[in-house]
Order: C-alpha cells, then structure tokens, then sequence
C-alpha cells in the first residue's frame, strides 16, 4: 500500500487501518512517526518533535496557545520581548519548500494573522520574525515585537537569552492578550 501525504510524500506501507482519526501504518520509512487524518487528508506527526505532540518536549521552551487553520500557536516561555511567540506548521514539514503552494499560502496567513494579534495585543515599535530550524526540523517562524529603547532594539533577536521568565500567572495574562487579539 502507498500513505500519500498532502506533501507529496509517499510511503511503501504493508498495513494500514484507520479510526478515530488515526491511522496505524507499518512501515519503515515513518518509524517514531504517527499518522492522523484530517479531513481525510494524512498529517504526518514526529513523536519526537514538540510541535507535533505538544507534550513535555515543547513545555521545555514554549506553551501551547491553540490550534490555527494551518499550524500550531506557542507562547515562547522566554519573554525578553513580550509577546514572543512561535507558529509552527500542524504537519512536521521541515522547509516552506515542502507545502503546496495552497499550504504554504495558508501557513503564511497564519503567521500574519498572529503577527497582527502581536501588534494589537502589545503594541511593540517593530515585530522580527526568523525562520531557521537548523535544529528542529520542524517548519516554524518566530514573532519576536521589539520596542524602541527595549533589549535588542536595533539588532538581531537572540535564538533564547535566557533572561525573563514569567509566573504561571503571567504567562496566563500574556496567552489570554494574545487570544483576544486573535
């Protein structure tokens, strides 16, 4: 059996069943990998990757905000510039390259519209976005506001400095401003 998922990626499968919404496959090219389907499209997830689980791998660096159309919101847990947050696609995809143009397009919409919420919700001077995943391997982009007089105003963001973590409260805060914004 071939698994196709919708980024044109295809999988040499000997078992396939599906059901509620997940489909159990048997083959070698998606071992540590879990498969939902999605309005009967396939989602491929990385059991290894906090941005697919949403588990303690992503509480190490982020929090969970919600689900977009087309990828997932997280609140950067260091918030040297308030606000920070990252969108990550909803299929472990490594490259924008990788999506249909469809996908890309809405993934995109999705940065913005988030992009706009940041803009409404803390009124930062300027928002940085970066897009590298060197590491990850999972498509992601950062939204990173920066205020006039503020840390690293005038320069490039820091990867994670380490410097400004919140109370459960306050990340409470940050996360209902952001999506009330949304």
């Amino acid at each position: 059996m071939l698994l196709e998922t919708g980024f044109g990626k295809s999988y040499a499968c000997s078992r396939f069943s599906a059901g509620s919404g997940t489909a159990l496959i048997d083959c070698p090219e998606t071992t540590g990998f879990e498969i939902t389907i999605v309005w009967e499209v396939f989602v491929l997830k990385d059991k290894n990757c906090g941005y697919c689980m949403k588990n303690e791998l992503l509480d190490g660096f982020g929090i969970y905000v919600q689900d977009l159309p087309a990828s997932v919101l997280v609140l950067f847990k260091e918030q040297s510039h308030p606000g920070r947050c990252i969108v990550a696609s909803k299929e472990h995809v490594s490259e924008i390259s990788d999506m249909t143009e469809e996908e890309a397009a809405a993934f995109i919409k999705d940065v913005r519209h988030v992009a706009k919420a940041v803009h409404k919700a803390f009124n930062p001077d300027k928002v940085n976005y970066g897009a590298y995943g060197d590491t990850a391997g999972h498509c992601h982009v950062h939204i990173v506001p920066k205020y006039k007089d503020g840390f690293e105003w005038g320069g490039i963001f820091q990867m994670n400095p380490e410097k400004k973590f919140l109370t459960d409260d306050e990340y409470k805060e940050v996360i209902a401003k952001l999506k009330a914004a949304l």
